[in-house]
């Protein structure tokens, strides 16, 4: 994470688990602070990404790892508040991969491997859970939180859902046929919800208050893991083969394509 002049590093490894904050243009380490977990084997890895929360007044930095969610302070790497409550009976494949949300000043978490998303409350310090969402949730995908929304993408099922993100309630849920696996997060823009999947089928649904999948199409390019990012009036597409600037246009207007 790349935020306030600082690059923060995270390492959450079976043999390390440690949170360090670099100086990007010496490269000189600022802080560095060690992370002690008590999680068991596979469970103490993690693929997410540091995530800064807004505070009004300031920042702190969230690392999901090792069975907890953790908070710093940016300038010194003093940590804030813990939470560890979504593996209680320690198992050993809890891996994760959803890198943590936060929004309304709340924090989403999704447990790996499909079990509850979580939205946290910090109050004093202290994080309480908000309320839970049990149904199709994500294993790999990070939610995108959205205008009071929050899009959760269960990419095994093929099903994203769309919930209020102050109360957890369903909005609306929909299946993405043609879509076996979905491994790239949601990205809202435009008043869309744009999803890829892993062959390359590319889906735009309304992000508005009904399950509408607006237009659909494919890459035909294998494996596509990347989020679609959205910038000005252009998409980038990453796929395993070219990565792709879509700008306005009739069709699919492919400004640039950049191999390997």
């Amino acid at each position: 994470l790349l935020f306030q002049g600082r690059l923060f590093v995270q390492v959450t490894h079976r043999s390390d688990s440690y949170v360090l904050a670099i100086d990007p243009g010496t490269g000189k380490t600022l802080w560095e602070i060690d992370r002690p977990t008590d999680a068991r084997a596979e469970s103490q890895e993690a693929y997410t990404t540091p995530h800064p929360r807004d505070l009004g007044d300031g920042y702190e930095v969230l690392v999901l790892a090792g069975d907890m969610l953790t908070a710093y302070n940016p300038a010194t790497g003093r940590e804030n508040w813990r939470w560890a409550a979504f593996n209680p009976r320690k198992r050993e494949n809890f891996r994760i991969i959803s890198s943590p949300v936060s929004a309304e000043g709340m924090v989403f978490v999704t447990a790996p491997q499909m079990n509850p998303l979580y939205a946290l409350s910090i109050v004093e310090g202290k994080p309480e859970v908000r309320w839970t969402f049990g149904g199709a949730t994500s294993d790999v995908a990070t939610p995108a939180y959205h205008t009071g929304k929050l899009y959760a993408l269960a990419g095994r099922r093929s099903t994203i859902t769309c919930l209020r993100a102050d109360t957890g309630g369903v909005v609306w849920q929909g299946r993405l046929d043609g879509a076996s696996y979905l491994r790239a997060s949601p990205t809202v823009a435009d008043g869309k919800v744009f999803l890829i999947g892993a062959e390359g089928r590319v889906f735009v649904l309304s992000a508005g208050e009904k399950f509408e999948i607006i237009s659909q199409f494919d890459m035909g390019e294998y494996p596509c893991r990347s989020t679609i990012v959205a910038a000005g009036d252009r998409l980038y597409l990453r796929t395993g083969v070219n990565l792709y600037c879509i700008g306005r246009g009739s069709a699919l207007q492919r400004d640039v394509a950049l191999g390997p």
